[in-house]
């Protein structure tokens, strides 16, 4: 699904951690942006459209409070998303299955190279302690 520019006011987006816009009745406050998940709460006098200025990729995932909702194309390149009236946690998550699994195999390696270095270490420590009488 594609928004045009009709369906929403670009006027009420604005990028900082926390705004408040009295006029529109929509303010939010910015909880965690890292690079692959964006958690922010909302209050909204009424429904609307919350669009959201960075890069849209099917991967992406949108939450309002917990339960996933539709995540629309907004301006050929951006994100948005229906937002009821009212206060909301809105989160953003990338979920790449590919990306996740190489992290999960660093992971794992980094804490495997972690446990064999300290074994290597308490060995040749141990190696040393004998060799000393």
């Amino acid at each position: 699904t594609a928004l045009t520019h009709e369906e929403f006011n670009t006027r009420h987006h604005k990028l900082f951690s926390q705004t408040e816009d009295r006029e529109s009745g929509f303010s939010f406050t910015i909880g965690k942006y890292d690079y692959n998940s964006i958690i922010m709460n909302v209050r909204a006098s009424k429904a609307g459209i919350l669009y959201w200025s960075d890069s849209y990729d099917k991967k992406w995932h949108a939450f309002i409070n917990g339960r996933e909702v539709p995540l629309s194309r907004a301006n050929i390149n951006f994100k948005a998303i229906a937002l009821p009236e009212g206060n909301s946690q809105v989160s953003f998550v990338y979920t790449h299955q590919l990306f996740m699994t190489a992290l999960i195999v660093f992971e794992v390696a980094f804490l495997l190279a972690l446990i064999s270095g300290f074994i290597l270490w308490r060995s040749g420590k141990d190696t040393a302690s004998h060799n000393v009488l």
